[in-house]
């Protein structure tokens, strides 16, 4: 039997040899003896090898010659859907927001708010999803507006699920994104006594910055001082969820980057706490075509020199980018089991769906206890569409099990078009931060 580079390979030249990474197995490996490099090297060139010439720490990074990797990773897409026992919901409890961050897409024209009826209605409709489908574990995610807002009638709610879960041999967690002013230290530790193990929290850079971007009601109000000082109690807490910070960065974020980087290090480098940036985006708020963004000329710049700040500030215990795992780049609406659920009751795969008139936007209703929904639909969210894959030039893609296509599920099925992963636009960057970044410095020929 023969050997080839698998197609989902990367092999990258870096300091004397060679950075490695097969995106359909999720592993890494670095090697730089001359024995492993000499076989990458004739591997790069096309050669076909035979088994006996092949280094066992290679041979997870090759294929056999026969073998259809691209039929076998679609396969794994299938057998990931089959055993999945998950239900995963996104649940809007309020539409209000005591924000009015520059680039949310929200207009707040009006506040809607869950009250006795929607809650009957979703634990109904969650046990008759159940009865139907089955599962054997639930996450919600809490989202707004400011879910915060609505923080005691969201701790009676969250106990009645925990009830139905434990009278149902059901496992539970909870998430939630908050823009952290409601999020105080002691708030932190009742909600992780009930089941939640992470919330999202945006820091958009400095006091000043932040300010600006994430404006509060009150005209002036220090947000970024709130927000920081109950960051500080949460790590003082004996809470262990998790808080992903994120930033959204823009040219002023970009500018002072690295003094940003070492603030957050000194002051949250322990393992509660994980970060990632993310570019600031025109959502089709009110505000758009004001918000300053970098254009996609730049991103790959600025992805770049994100990347190599954090691998240089040492930013390794407790904080995060994205990983190149297996599925980690599909969004949630190309999960068969997830659904987002709107503070009226309909049922969406996606939170941000352009046009509120597309038939694929709202695929079901919960208002009558029921999950009722367009299996259809739901499904087409979640199936790859092969020909446009073919037509794109996917199923020849070195990362394609990252994404399967299935980034943007939404404009798959609605607008036929796929949008390729931002990861992409730097890979090398990330292949190389992400081998520095290992809890044990990679040694010669190590697959992780």
């Amino acid at each position: 039997m023969k050997y080839k580079l698998s197609q989902f390979t990367s092999a990258l030249h870096i300091n004397g040899g060679y950075w490695l990474y097969n995106s359909l197995r999720s592993i890494k490996g670095f090697a730089d003896e001359e024995k492993y490099t000499a076989q990458i090297e004739r591997l790069l060139a096309g050669e076909l090898l035979p088994e006996e010439e092949i280094s066992e720490e290679l041979k997870p990074f090759c294929a056999d010659e026969i073998l259809n990797e691209a039929k076998l990773a679609f396969g794994m897409l299938n057998y990931k859907d089959t055993v999945d026992d998950t239900l995963r919901l996104i649940v809007v409890t309020t539409t209000a927001c005591n924000f009015r961050c520059v680039y949310c897409y929200e207009n707040h024209a009006s506040s809607l708010t869950i009250d006795d009826a929607f809650q009957a209605n979703l634990l109904n409709a969650i046990a008759d999803y159940k009865e139907r489908y089955g599962f054997k574990r639930l996450i919600i995610e809490w989202y707004g507006g400011e879910p915060l807002l609505l923080y005691e009638r969201l701790l009676g709610f969250t106990k009645d699920l925990n009830r139905w879960c434990e009278q149902n041999e059901i496992l539970y967690q909870y998430t939630a994104t908050t823009n952290g002013y409601y999020l105080t230290g002691e708030r932190y530790e009742t909600l992780c006594s009930l089941g939640f193990i992470r919330f999202q929290v945006t820091v958009d850079g400095f006091r000043e910055t932040h300010n600006k971007l994430r404006a509060s009601l009150r005209q002036g109000e220090d947000t970024w001082s709130v927000i920081v000082g109950n960051l500080l109690d949460i790590k003082a807490s004996a809470g262990k969820a998790h808080i992903l910070l994120r930033a959204n960065y823009n040219f002023e974020l970009l500018s002072y980057l690295e003094a940003y980087l070492s603030f957050l290090y000194e002051n949250f480098n322990s393992e509660k706490f994980q970060i990632f940036f993310y570019p600031i985006k025109r959502w089709g708020g009110e505000g758009d075509a004001d918000i300053e963004i970098l254009d996609d000329s730049l991103l790959l710049s600025a992805s770049s020199v994100i990347l190599k700040a954090m691998t240089d500030a040492h930013l390794r215990s407790g904080f995060y980018i994205n990983r190149l795992n297996l599925f980690s780049q599909i969004c949630y609406a190309g999960d068969a089991r997830s659904f987002f659920i709107n503070v009226n009751g309909d049922i969406q795969k996606c939170s941000l769906t352009p046009n509120p008139e597309n038939r694929y936007a709202v695929i079901g209703s919960i208002a009558k206890g029921r999950f009722d929904f367009n299996e259809a639909y739901n499904f087409m969210f979640c199936t790859p569409d092969y020909e446009l894959m073919r037509e794109k030039g996917c199923l020849a893609c070195t990362y394609l099990p990252l994404c399967y296509g299935l980034g943007c599920p939404y404009s798959v099925v609605a607008d036929k078009t796929i949008k390729c992963i931002k990861e992409k636009t730097d890979m090398k960057g990330l292949i190389e931060y992400d081998c520095k970044t290992w809890d044990e410095a990679p040694v010669s020929a190590t697959v992780s």
